[in-house]
C-alpha cells in the first residue's frame, strides 16, 4: 500500500487509519484507508458521513450513529498534524481574520488520533460489484484544556478552540485498538475515558505554529502550506 502525502486534508477525503483483528489466534495490526466521515450500516446513503467526521467523546457510547463502533470497531488515525483557526478576540477590530495554526508533535514524530470506523454497502450496487462496500471513519473529540495551566501548549490550545481531537499514546492506543467486543456501553464509556484522561498530557508536547491561510482552500495541497508565517 502506498500513501502519497497530503497537506490539505477535508472530511470525506481518504485517510489512513491502523486497526487491529483478530485471525488465527493471533491478533493482527492493519492499515487501511478509509473515507473521513463515518456511514453506520443502517445508512440509507453515505451522506450522513458529511455530518460524522467528528465523534464528540462524551456521547459516543449512546449516539445511534456511532454506539455500535465504539464496542467493535475501533481504529487509531494517524497524521503528522492538523490545522486549527484561532478566532478574533472579542476587542478585535470588526473584520478581524481568523488566523489558521498548524498543530503537531514538537519532536516530529506522528500523532494517533482514537477513532471508529464501520463498512458500509451501497445498496444499490451489484453483489459482483468489488466496489460496493465502504470503509469509514471518524474522529473522537473531547473538550479543550481550560485557560489557566503552566502547560504553555496546553494553554495555546484552550485558547485556540473548545474541542480538542482526543490524541494517544502508546499505551493507550494498544487498549484502544483490542479488537474484542465489548459487552455493554457503560465498558466502552470507561475505556473512552481513558483516553480522555491521558489526552492533554499527550497534547502537551505539541507546538502551534501559525501558517498561511491559503490552507483555508481544499484545493491547495503543498507543504508549503504548513511553512510558519513569518513574523508571528
Amino acid at each position: 500500500m502506498v500513501l502519497r502525502p497530503k497537506w490539505n486534508v477535508a472530511p470525506t477525503s481518504e485517510v489512513p487509519i491502523v486497526l487491529e483483528r483478530a485471525a488465527e489466534a493471533q491478533t493482527r495490526r492493519e492499515i487501511h484507508v478509509a473515507r473521513w466521515g463515518l456511514v453506520p450500516p443502517w445508512a440509507k446513503d453515505i451522506a450522513v458521513g458529511s455530518r460524522a467526521f467528528n465523534a464528540r467523546s462524551e456521547t459516543v457510547s449512546t449516539k445511534p450513529t456511532f454506539r455500535a463502533a465504539v464496542k467493535a470497531r475501533r481504529c487509531a488515525v494517524p497524521v503528522d498534524g492538523y490545522y486549527e483557526w484561532l478566532k478574533p478576540t472579542a476587542d478585535a477590530p470588526k473584520g478581524t481574520p481568523k488566523r489558521p495554526f498548524f498543530v503537531r508533535p514538537a519532536d516530529g514524530s506522528p500523532i494517533y488520533f482514537a477513532g471508529l470506523y464501520e463498512w458500509w454497502k451501497d445498496p444499490a450496487a451489484a453483489e459482483d460489484d468489488e466496489g460496493r462496500w465502504l470503509l469509514s471513519c471518524t474522529i473522537l473529540t473531547g473538550p479543550s484544556p481550560e485557560a489557566g495551566t503552566d502547560e504553555p501548549t496546553l494553554e495555546q490550545l484552550a485558547g485556540l478552540h473548545d474541542r480538542l481531537p482526543l490524541p494517544m499514546d502508546r499505551d493507550t492506543m494498544d487498549t484502544w485498538l483490542k479488537p474484542e467486543k465489548l459487552a455493554s456501553a457503560d465498558e466502552a464509556e470507561t475505556l473512552v475515558e481513558e483516553v480522555r484522561n491521558q489526552a492533554y498530557r499527550t497534547a502537551s508536547t505539541w507546538t502551534l505554529t501559525e501558517v498561511g491561510t491559503a490552507v483555508g482552500n481544499v484545493r491547495n495541497n503543498g507543504p508549503e502550506l504548513i511553512q510558519t508565517v513569518q513574523g508571528s
